[in-house]
């Protein structure tokens, strides 16, 4: 639905202003307002447009509110998706989240130094479509771009030094949950593997693990450097999402 044009990272948006979305249900009692509400349904597009700018999240939240499935919302410009989530975060009930699909600055074929921390944003929004009632805003370059897709019904893994482990079913899961196999783990959302180590990059992470095997029990879980490759510090647990 276009509007206006133009540890672990959290990608949740907080309101910017005091929630109002106890206005909605006033929504209801213009004509107009019901009727477009009652047409909405999933899988359909619907063009919020012609109406004056200011009141567009207000009527985006309120169509959001009447579906049980997630919404995405689509803008003409960056800029106007990041103003979009902020308005949608005072106007949609708290028992629906908002996030925003930022884009890539650059294209597939180019690399650019703050691709990661984008390459999580985007993974993690899309792994929790899976599982919430979310409204997604995204600009028309954001859903241009690829993004690995989750298999759906996978859960977020959670290791734990000394929990037992078939190493195969855990590459299986990483592989489900949208991550990429690699040589080395440098960037979110990538794994590795030699002989009874995995390499892992949470998404959303701030930090990859060295999950080191002794048969199908792990023997231990480390903080690693993506760029010396080198063991920093010991961990208890993580969670890949």
């Amino acid at each position: 639905m276009p509007g206006p044009s133009g540890g672990h990272f959290s990608d949740r948006q907080e309101p910017s202003h005091m929630n109002v979305s106890g206005l909605l249900k006033r929504f209801d009692e213009v004509d107009s307002l019901r009727e477009l509400a009652e047409k909405a349904e999933p899988d359909l597009v619907q063009t919020v447009g012609a109406m004056v700018e200011g009141a567009r999240p207000a009527v985006v939240a309120f169509l959001a509110s009447k579906l049980s499935t997630p919404t995405v919302v689509v803008t003409g410009h960056p800029h106007r998706a990041e103003y979009l989530v902020g308005e949608l975060a005072a106007w949609l009930p708290p028992a629906i989240p908002v996030a925003l699909l930022p884009p890539f600055e650059s294209w597939p074929h180019e690399r650019a130094p703050g691709d990661r921390d984008t390459l999580a944003r985007r993974q993690s929004v899309v792994n929790r479509l899976l599982r919430e009632n979310l409204v997604v805003v995204a600009s028309v370059r954001a859903l241009l771009q690829p993004v690995g897709l989750p298999t759906p019904g996978t859960a977020p893994v959670e290791l734990r030094k000394g929990s037992a482990v078939q190493i195969e079913e855990l590459l299986a899961s990483l592989v489900g949950s949208g991550y990429e196999a690699t040589a080395l783990v440098e960037e979110a959302g990538s794994f590795s593997r030699r002989g009874g180590i995995v390499d892992v990059f949470p998404i959303g992470g701030p930090h990859p693990v060295r999950v080191e095997l002794l048969g199908s029990e792990i023997e231990s879980l480390r903080v690693f450097d993506p760029v010396s490759q080198r063991s920093t510090r010991s961990r208890a647990r993580t969670r890949q999402r």
